[in-house]
């Protein structure tokens, strides 16, 4: 805590003697020195010496290794120099493994099934992949204290599964959520169309056990909802992307699973602007008082409205109605029950086959602005398939990678759009595509003025530079 506080204020001028007891101070040079240079140009290119890989692999059994062909297969051949795959099954055996890949030089990328590395540029030049999937028990579950404590490792479907059966659910719903780890989740931090019902991950992420780049164990937060003393540097981690560290279990706050789940479906038909309308009827519904878990817009195959409401079944019916009225509309078709469920759940893997994957963020009031910028992202991929969440005013766009020919004149395209987002206050940012594409458009498009901060914060977790995960390059370099 003390080297996060010295990140966000390194002379010392915010309130000293706050927080953190002046006795707690650590000596100077707590942390080791730097091992590997992450900014040597010519370190993504090459390839580790075989008896450097033999290090790691005898740590481990060899079914719970993969190398060279088998590792990129599992990887989905996504173009990361891997030379090693890793299956730790305790927090030692990942301390050991990134012990020995400090000892070789080789970059360590965190995963957990994978789903997520090589999309928005995150993991460059990695050398071993450490994947947390065999550290998926539950270790604690109290139900009436509505917590549970996991691995990292533990899949979508079997926390939803054991949770099934006490009539309770975690109620996060990014994208690709289903098909990842409760580690992806945190890694990740990605928000779902129902955060603005129950929270998303910063709100529901109580506790997070981490291995730091230098291979320190760090605890973080607890198990249950007020538990910090301190920073809440559960919140820092997530969203990192693995580039803090190797989470390898956490703690997390449940509901109890509605008695009913009914979603109202409004079309652009018979409305005098069609898909215009459509988007100021989200707009009116995200603005209501009324209980509604999410207001969703997409546009394929056709120009469609969402409205999900959970509850019991009276409180349902009884807000589908008051929905109609407010909205001075009734819904096209109500959709009721596993129907609803099924139909969200398609929908959270939306984007999952998808080449190319942008995010356009601005405020809830611009949805109109952001789904017009949507669009026009769509026309350089040469389609346009849209899904926003009215209420957070986030609106996804997915479609091709751009010819090959066109590639230096789309990204140039697609620069322009983010530097207009931009000067109204919002972002866009690449969630998926080819890499090639991904480096001349920019998958962030830098960090500007929080680009030395960041830099600061990844030297506190990762002092060694181990973590092939970094903050990704703008369109003009920038921080990695």
């Amino acid at each position: 805590m003390w080297a996060v506080r010295g990140a966000f204020d390194p002379k010392g001028a915010m309130n000293p003697g706050k927080v953190l007891p002046e006795e707690t101070r650590p000596e100077p040079g707590w942390l080791p020195e730097k091992a590997i240079d992450r900014d040597d140009p010519y370190r993504a290119i090459r390839r580790p010496a075989p008896d450097r890989i033999d290090d790691i692999v005898r740590l481990f059994p060899s079914d719970r290794v993969l190398t060279h062909d088998s590792a990129r297969a599992w990887m989905g051949h996504r173009g990361l120099g891997v030379e090693v795959v890793v299956f730790p099954e305790s927090v030692r055996e990942v301390q050991a493994a990134l012990e020995a890949a400090t000892r070789h030089g080789l970059m360590v990328a965190p995963a957990g099934a994978g789903s997520w590395l090589g999309g928005g540029g995150w993991i460059t030049g990695a050398d071993v992949v450490i994947s947390t999937e065999r550290m998926a028990d539950i270790e604690v579950y109290e139900p009436a204290d509505l917590t549970l404590t996991g691995g990292a490792g533990l899949s979508w479907s079997a926390l939803h599964d054991r949770l099934h059966a006490s009539g309770q659910w975690l109620p996060l719903n990014a994208p690709g959520a289903r098909s990842g780890t409760l580690g992806g989740m945190v890694a990740t931090g990605r928000p779902g169309s129902m955060d603005g019902a129950f929270g998303g991950p910063r709100d529901n992420i109580l506790g997070i056990d981490v291995v730091t780049g230098d291979g320190r164990f760090l605890k973080l937060g607890g198990r249950v909802v007020k538990n910090v003393a301190g920073f809440d540097l559960v919140r820092l981690l997530i969203g990192s992307f693995g580039s803090l560290g190797i989470i390898t279990g956490a703690s997390v706050r449940l509901f109890p699973r509605p008695e009913s789940d009914l979603t109202l479906i409004y079309g652009a038909s018979g409305m005098a602007e069609g898909s215009s309308d459509l988007v100021g009827l989200a707009r009116q519904a995200s603005r209501t008082s009324l209980p509604v878990t999410s207001v969703e817009l997409w546009d394929d195959p056709t120009p469609t409205l969402a409205i999900r409401v959970l509850g019991s079944q009276s409180e349902t019916y009884d807000v589908r109605d008051r929905v109609a009225r407010e909205l001075g509309k009734d819904p096209a078709i109500s959709v009721e029950g596993p129907e609803s469920t099924k139909l969200h759940e398609h929908r959270d893997g939306w984007e999952r086959k998808s080449e190319v994957v942008a995010r356009i963020s601005m405020l809830p009031s611009r949805l109109g602005k952001t789904w017009d910028f949507a669009e026009r992202i769509g026309e350089l991929l040469g389609e346009c398939n849209r899904s926003g969440v009215a209420t957070s005013g986030l609106v996804r766009v997915r479609g091709s990678a751009p010819n090959p020919d066109d590639l230096g004149a789309s990204a140039a395209a697609f620069r322009a759009i983010r530097e207009e987002v931009r000067t109204l206050g919002g972002t866009v940012t690449l969630a998926k595509a080819p890499l090639e594409f991904g480096s001349l458009a920019g998958w962030t498009g830098g960090l500007g003025s929080r680009a030395e901060l960041t830099k600061r914060l990844s030297s506190v977790f990762d002092p060694v530079g181990i973590l092939a995960s970094q903050v990704p390059k703008g369109p003009a370099g920038g921080l990695r």
